[in-house]
């Protein structure tokens, strides 16, 4: 546990769940961000955050005295890059955070095939693979989505379980039936389809 989190948990002199500090802190409870000792704590959590154990939960952010964390994950794992000096105040963990992607959308998440062609010889695959990008169009790098894809306008081909690699990409093969075809991989996640679409044709070699 660390000193934040003895902090928030034990009462002590900073009162957070009533607004009013007691003791000789001096200053309201509800005070953040760097000056107030509870910012301070927070600021020194999120700097030593290295990826590992102890991740930096939305409220730390917020007492912190950051805004914006639209997507905790992305935003661990951008302080979790940086030095400790570049994430020991407000505006640098500020900054991390404006520049750490939103959260997922699928208007902007796209599909993509390493094999627009394969041989309809019931063996070969294509690797599909959905990327992850929030509503500016920022790649995501973390995982933790539950994606589904599925094939359409084909009967013969399989499609496999989707794989998280938790590095915003999300990944399942499909593998040829012994018929020529072309196939629609479509990919969804939170109730929602993902926009984009991809097309493997599964096809005969033809010997002139």
């Amino acid at each position: 546990m660390t000193a934040i989190d003895n902090l928030k948990t034990s009462g002590g002199n900073n009162n957070t769940d009533n607004g009013a500090a007691s003791g000789n802190t001096g200053a309201a409870g509800s005070a953040t961000g760097e000056g107030s000792i509870i910012g301070n704590l927070a600021i020194l959590k999120i700097s030593l955050y290295n990826g590992t154990s102890g991740a930096p939960t939305a409220q730390d952010y917020i007492y912190a005295g950051v805004t914006g964390v639209s997507n905790l994950a992305e935003v661990n794992a951008r302080v979790a890059l940086a030095i400790p000096a570049k994430s020991d105040t407000t505006s640098e963990i500020q900054i991390l955070i404006n520049n750490a992607p939103g959260v997922a959308t699928t208007a902007h998440s796209t599909l993509t095939t390493n094999r627009a062609s394969v041989m309809a010889n019931g063996t070969s695959t294509a690797t599909i693979t959905m990327q992850a990008k929030d509503a500016s169009g920022n790649n995501l790098t973390t995982g933790g989505l539950t994606v589904t894809m599925s094939a359409k306008n084909g009967s013969f081909a399989t499609l496999s379980s989707v794989s998280d690699n938790d590095d915003g990409t999300y990944t399942a093969t499909i593998t040829a039936g012994k018929v020529v075809e072309k196939v629609m991989v479509s990919a969804a996640f939170g109730g929602s389809n993902v926009d984009d679409t991809v097309d493997v044709n599964f096809i005969t070699l033809t010997i002139k």
